[in-house]
Order: C-alpha cells, then sequence, then structure tokens
C-alpha cells in the first residue's frame, strides 16, 4: 500500500534527520562567499610598473613578485618589430636571445597624473643576462599589428 511518502527519506516521525543541517548551510554559506571574496581581491590586486627597474636581478624579482604571469623568448633575425619591445630593439644584437617576462601591473602614464592605467609589465634578459636590460608597458586593450595596409 502506498503511503505517498519517498522510501529514500525517513519520515520525521520516525526519528529522521533533514539531509542538510541548517547550522551548517549557513556555515558552507559563509565559507564560500569568504572565499569569493578572496579571490576577486587577489586577482584586483596589481604591482605597480614602477616597482620594476633596469638592472634588477632575476633573483629578487623572483623573491619580491613571485614568477612571471607569463614568459616569451625571441630571436633577433629582423632589425625592427613592433610591440611594447620596439624601442628596446635597436640595442639588441641581431641573432641575440631575448626572454621576456611579462607581470600584470598598473602605470602611471600621465605624469602629475594620481590615475593609474592597467597593463602589462615587460621584463627583458638578453642573452641569458642575470638581470634586466630593458623593460615596457603595454596598455591593457591596445593591440599590436604587423604588415597589411
Amino acid at each position: 500500500m502506498a503511503t505517498g511518502r519517498s522510501a529514500s527519506f525517513p519520515a520525521p516521525s520516525q526519528g529522521g534527520k533533514s539531509p542538510l543541517n541548517p547550522h551548517r548551510s549557513w556555515a558552507l554559506v559563509g565559507a564560500l562567499l569568504l572565499l569569493v571574496a578572496c579571490v576577486c581581491a587577489s586577482s584586483d590586486a596589481r604591482r605597480l610598473h614602477s616597482d620594476f627597474r633596469a638592472g634588477m636581478k632575476r633573483a629578487i624579482i623572483l623573491s619580491q613578485c613571485g614568477p612571471p604571469d607569463l614568459k616569451r623568448t625571441l630571436l633577433k633575425t629582423a632589425p625592427a618589430i613592433w610591440g611594447t619591445i620596439e624601442d628596446f630593439w635597436s640595442g639588441v644584437p641581431m641573432g641575440a636571445k631575448v626572454e621576456i617576462w611579462l607581470y600584470k601591473s598598473q602605470a602611471q602614464l600621465e605624469e602629475g597624473s594620481s590615475n593609474l592605467t592597467a597593463g602589462t609589465t615587460e621584463l627583458y634578459f638578453v642573452n641569458g643576462s642575470a638581470s634586466v636590460d630593458g623593460i615596457g608597458f603595454a596598455p591593457e586593450g591596445v593591440v599590436y599589428e604587423a604588415g597589411g595596409s
């Protein structure tokens, strides 16, 4: 004879407990909100471009900033290149290997302004140098294109 109750949940009158304890549910919700707040706060925190300088040792950068967000390596096979590195590129010897460490950062682009622009700091190491040989900043959203007209 059917009673209209599911066999997987005991009736409360039979001493069964609800699968979710209300106190545990609120604690779980609170923990999840705290985790989300921490993740959001850490993703918004950016280094300042001015924290990086030419001549800084790799070891110092790693200890103060951690590993780069991205690494790239270029081999100089042409006299010119487009991008943040183009001003530095002319001083790089032909055939040199340039390792680029990229860090998300913010920079003050207008002197005297308190406004910071989000972007990426690029640190250039030529031929395995132990220290930064050059530095560049690419504002967020800027796209460098080569060729075509």
